[in-house]
């Protein structure tokens, strides 16, 4: 809910949903979905009970946490994907099992999850698409604008464009030389 990284990576999503778009999320991370067009209401996980009895036709869970999982609980949808709480223990749907069965809360335990993640070869992208029924087309990250610092503030140094070389026992090292 608040991994800045994780929520970047799952804007590419909001390209293939169809509906109104409810995304909660921590407070940190709520100016990476500020103003995102494809969302319609943005709320901090604090004010998540707000939306309780409200009616979705789908709740998305990537939450393995019990917070994240009890919401998932009370929210009334037709459709959920991903961790929810049965008999007081975190366990995940049938159609968020490729992603989840590599995770912390696999039904294999952590040893067999890392194997699976070991030997996965599809992107976060790829199996987040396919949770929902949808196939991952390379649709971008969606990023709030760019804001530039103040105008006294100088832009910083271009990364330089050539590779280094550095010298061991007098052979050349970089890029293309062998020691």
């Amino acid at each position: 809910m608040g991994a800045l990284g994780d929520v970047v990576r799952t804007t590419p999503l909001l390209r293939v949903l169809k509906g109104e778009i409810t995304w909660i999320t921590q407070k940190n991370a709520l100016p990476l979905l500020e103003g995102n067009s494809y969302i319609q209401r943005l709320l901090n996980i604090e004010d998540a009970s707000e939306i309780i009895g409200e009616k979705f036709q789908l709740i998305l869970n990537l939450e393995e946490s019990l917070n994240g999982c009890e919401l998932a609980n009370e929210l009334d949808t037709r459709e959920l994907i991903g961790p929810y709480l049965a008999e007081d223990k975190i366990v995940y749907t049938d159609s968020s099992r490729e992603w989840f069965d590599m995770s912390l809360i696999s039904k294999f335990g952590k040893k067999k999850a890392n194997q699976k993640k070991w030997e996965n070869q599809r992107s976060y992208q790829e199996i987040l698409f396919s949770m929902v029924g949808k196939e991952f087309k390379g649709e971008e990250y969606i990023l709030p604008p760019y804001r530039r610092k103040p105008e006294s503030s100088p832009p910083p140094p271009p990364w330089p464009r050539t590779p280094r070389r550095r010298t061991l026992d007098r052979k050349t090292v970089g890029p293309f030389s062998k020691i």
